[in-house]
Parts: C-alpha cells; sequence; structure tokens
C-alpha cells in the first residue's frame, strides 16, 4: 500500500530525529509523540505539500500495481490466547528444543 501523507512525513523525519542530542537512541513512542505534535503545527501550504506527495505515491502505486485492492486479513479474537498462540499447538517445549546443535 502506499504511505498516506502522515506516513510520509514521519518516515522522512523520524531518521532526523531518531538520535538523541546526548547519542542515544529515542525510543519510537516519543517519537511519535514529537512528529505528530510536528504534524498538527503545519501550515496548510507545508501540509498540501506532503498530501501532493502521498497523491503522487499513490498514483504511481495504481500504475504499477492496477489490480490491487487491500485486503486486510482478519484478526481471530482480541489478542493472542492460549488456544491460538503457536506453542498450545506443538507438543510443547520438546518442538522448541534444538534437535541438531551446530557444534
Amino acid at each position: 500500500r502506499p504511505l498516506n501523507a502522515w506516513m510520509l512525513f514521519r518516515s522522512h523525519n523520524c531518521k532526523i530525529l531518531a538520535e538523541d542530542p546526548d547519542g542515544k537512541k529515542r525510543h519510537q513512542v516519543n517519537l511519535n509523540k514529537i512528529l505528530s505534535q510536528q504534524w498538527k503545527a503545519l501550515s496548510s501550504e507545508e501540509r498540501a505539500r506532503w498530501e501532493a506527495l502521498a497523491e503522487e505515491k499513490k498514483l504511481e502505486h495504481k500504475t504499477r500495481y492496477p489490480n490491487y485492492k487491500y485486503r486486510p486479513l482478519p484478526r481471530h479474537g482480541g489478542g493472542a490466547s492460549a488456544s491460538t498462540s503457536p506453542l498450545s499447538q506443538t507438543s510443547g517445549m520438546a518442538s522448541l528444543q534444538v534437535r541438531n546443535p551446530p557444534f
């Protein structure tokens, strides 16, 4: 799927903000808070440029994949439960053991 205006803005600016001035990596949650504030503060002209870029990407995607239709996979339940987790469908911990160690 082509990225929307917000996602294009975020991916462009995330690389710039990923490094903290102290040299530490920032957490995605903090980056999202900063970037969403910046997005909301954009002027209508700046936002229009991102919207135009998103529309350009959308048309490019439509040209490359003319028969594409977004079909999200349905979620089963509200999250991972014991009955649907991969471990519950195996024979327990024995299936997770390495059968032939690499050494």
